[in-house]
């Protein structure tokens, strides 16, 4: 049978194949077309631009599955079966379990994250009860808001972190909106560079496409935002970084 081979992070190998006008993906998509294997590629922003580069192996070759939010029936899941496992019990069930999915806004690694404090929360009071209080401590640390920052804006430019920035209050908003609002600041940004800055929070799921406007996937990262970083520093540095 066909030989199903998973290759996960590949930005860095594409980087290196790069520097040898991509042969080994010449290979892998000559391989795929002679139905000896199949290939799972796994990356991020430089796999998703040889994806659409037509000089490079990979266009046309991969269909794409945009990796996002879970959806609240698998969110649930997660939250619930292993707390069940456990025997942790929770006060006001529904309210717990909305709150952790509207704080994490679905998102796996941070649904995960908030559980795990909440069991440690639950501990430190030799409890096996969930209560909203304990919730509301989680939301409120300073360990949460750097976890939440580092998970959804890790990867993210100078410009992408200072668009985010910038619209944080303007949602939704439009591609020429957010090029009046870069003019503004004094960042005059090509728009071929704020387009694929644009394209990069989309794929990052920082930011989410609806029609013509663009608004935030995660209605909690404002909040968070907001909450853990003095806003005109966070601006005023960002600004600093962006080279135009």
């Amino acid at each position: 049978g066909t030989i199903a081979i998973l290759l996960d992070e590949v930005d860095a190998l594409l980087s290196y194949d790069l520097l040898a006008q991509e042969k080994l993906f010449r290979v892998f998509r000559a391989l795929s077309q002679e139905q000896y294997c199949r290939f799972v590629f796994c990356g991020e922003r430089i796999l998703y631009a040889r994806l659409h580069a037509p000089d490079s192996p990979l266009f046309n070759f991969c269909d794409t599955i945009h990796l996002s939010y879970l959806e609240e029936q698998a969110a649930r899941r997660m939250i619930l079966e292993p707390m069940q496992a456990m025997g942790i019990t929770m006060a006001d069930q529904e309210t717990v379990v909305r709150e952790i999915m509207d704080l994490a806004s679905c998102h796996p690694n941070l649904v995960q994250y908030i559980c795990q404090r909440l069991i440690i929360q639950i501990n430190r009071r030799g409890s096996r009860r969930i209560t909203m209080a304990d919730l509301e401590a989680v939301r409120t640390s300073s360990q949460f808001n750097e976890y939440f920052i580092e998970v959804t804006w890790g990867n993210a430019s100078a410009l992408e972190k200072l668009i985010s920035v910038l619209i944080i209050d303007r949602t939704p908003v439009t591609m020429s909106d957010i090029e009046t609002l870069l003019n503004q600041a004094g960042l005059p940004v090509p728009r071929v560079d704020l387009e694929e800055a644009v394209g990069d929070l989309v794929l990052y799921s920082i930011i989410r496409k609806n029609g013509q406007y663009y608004e935030f996937a995660s209605q909690g990262f404002p909040h968070v935002i907001k909450a853990s970083q003095d806003m005109p520093t966070l601006l005023s540095g960002l600004k600093r970084k962006v080279v135009v």
